[in-house]
């Protein structure tokens, strides 16, 4: 990192630019946040749809990707959205966004949206791994002990990490979104513990008032979904929907989404 560049990042505290890898089509901005150990490829089958009347954006997220790579950077939440807000502002839109987040890119679209709701018109999340404050729903505390346990232990395991990406890539012949490599460790590591692990989306998803709609897989294993009804109940901006899908990126999946934002965009 050059002196300039650490003067304007870290000491200006002047958040970051990211690749712009994606942008066609006019009309309403859509913009796509990808999630962790990925980039923006795996929006691919959405870019494949026929979208008229809507302005298609992705970003590779802070570390992943093109996008820069800073190895002083926490890699929080805080750090994910002001390089998404400080990219969406370089675009000039003259309207407010519909913004879509998979996975780790929904809890950083529910942190803009909460800090920017001027910014936001319609939120989307896409199989959010959502962490929800002490609920007394019994099966859930124990699912998200569960899952915490599971990803702090994998935080702590480079090398692990690194054999399962090389795995899975020669097996899928590189046809996954999934990357990991040794010079995207630090900002996995670091995006798994201070935006995933530690989050207060939950509580952000409670007093949002972006209309807000959240998208689970039914064979999603790798989010926990049990009581969501529930535990969003509270809130009458926020919708549930639940589709058979994985945790990925399908042709189906992606002209569910597509269908969904295009309701939301012209619902009268």
């Amino acid at each position: 990192m050059s002196r300039l560049e650490s003067f304007i990042h870290r000491t200006l505290k002047r958040p970051y630019k990211l690749a712009k890898t994606y942008d066609a089509g006019k009309g309403q901005p859509v913009i796509l946040l990808h999630g962790i150990a990925s980039s923006s490829l795996i929006w691919q089958p959405f870019y494949d749809l026929d979208s008229p009347g809507l302005r298609i954006v992705s970003f590779d997220l802070l570390g992943f990707g093109s996008s820069p790579k800073p190895d002083w950077s926490d890699y929080s939440i805080e750090d994910h959205a002001r390089s998404v807000v400080a990219s969406i502002r370089k675009l000039k839109l003259r309207r407010p966004i519909v913004l879509v987040g998979h996975s780790m890119g929904s809890l950083i679209a529910t942190h803009i949206a909460h800090e920017h709701p001027n910014l936001v018109k319609k939120l989307i999340l896409y199989e959010p791994p959502v962490f929800a404050s002490e609920t007394g729903h019994k099966r859930y505390e124990r699912r998200k002990s569960a899952y915490l346990r599971a990803f702090g232990y994998i935080a702590s395991r480079q090398e692990l990490v690194l054999m399962y990406s090389q795995v899975l890539g020669q097996r899928l012949k590189g046809n996954t979104a999934f990357s990991m490599d040794r010079a995207g460790w630090l900002p996995f590591e670091r995006s798994l513990r201070n935006t995933v692990i530690h989050q207060n989306t939950y509580d952000e998803l409670l007093t949002i008032q972006t209309p807000t709609d959240i998208v689970y897989g039914r064979k999603d294993r790798l989010v926990i979904r049990v009581g969501a009804n529930q535990l969003f109940a509270s809130n009458p901006n926020i919708s549930i929907h639940t589709i058979k899908e994985i945790h990925g990126l399908t042709p189906r999946s992606a002209k569910y989404l597509r269908d969904l934002i295009n309701q939301r965009v012209y619902k009268k």
